[in-house]
């Protein structure tokens, strides 16, 4: 079974039932997969069949995913150059019951800014993998290439993490300081 060319679930197999010399098919090919991979919405599986000599068949079949989503909403005050506890950047752990694709929107309003130029920046980190998304613009929405582990898997020995922050300033150069109120959404099937 494939799914916009990527393998879902493990390779399908078939359940027979009865006794004796008569044997019946109790249910069709099956596999599991996580839906939380993918947005809601049109998708296209792929069933492809093997027979005993190599040759191939499939045939494509439209689905819809219907997934409920989940919304997590982190703040923080943030200084650059840091003072005190108030630090440039802020991560936070999170963790969905399943594998899941991830939505990232990114908000915040200068409390403070005395010559500042830095940019702004989002990250999205699964404990194998992650991204960093730098910016000069007003906001952030992001969708990340990588998917948040789940807890029933087994990449979560790092953990998910998400953050936020601005570019940090080194002393010496006339880079400003700044102070800004962030706000990160995330968004994930669950």
């Amino acid at each position: 079974f494939v799914i916009g060319g990527t393998r879902a679930g493990l390779p399908g197999t078939s359940s027979v039932g009865g006794t004796g010399k008569k044997v019946a098919p109790t249910s069709a090919w099956a596999t599991q997969w996580e839906s939380q991979r993918y947005w809601n919405g049109l998708q296209t599986l792929t069933a492809i069949a093997f027979d005993v000599s190599g040759n191939l068949t499939g045939q494509d079949v439209p689905f819809a995913v219907l997934n409920s989503y989940k919304t997590v909403i982190l703040t923080s005050h943030l200084c650059n150059p840091p003072a005190g506890a108030c630090d440039y950047y802020f991560l936070n752990s999170v963790m969905p019951q399943y594998t899941a694709v991830a939505h990232l929107q990114v908000n915040w309003t200068y409390t403070k800014s005395d010559n500042y130029t830095g940019r702004v920046w989002a990250t999205l980190a699964n404990g194998v993998s992650q991204e960093i998304y730098f910016t000069s613009q007003a906001s952030i929405d992001w969708y990340p290439g990588l998917t948040l582990c789940g807890a029933l898997t087994d990449c979560t020995t790092m953990g998910n993490s998400v953050g936020a922050g601005m570019t940090r300033v080194v002393k010496g150069q006339k880079g400003g300081s700044a102070e800004a109120d962030f706000t990160v959404t995330l968004t994930y099937p669950e």
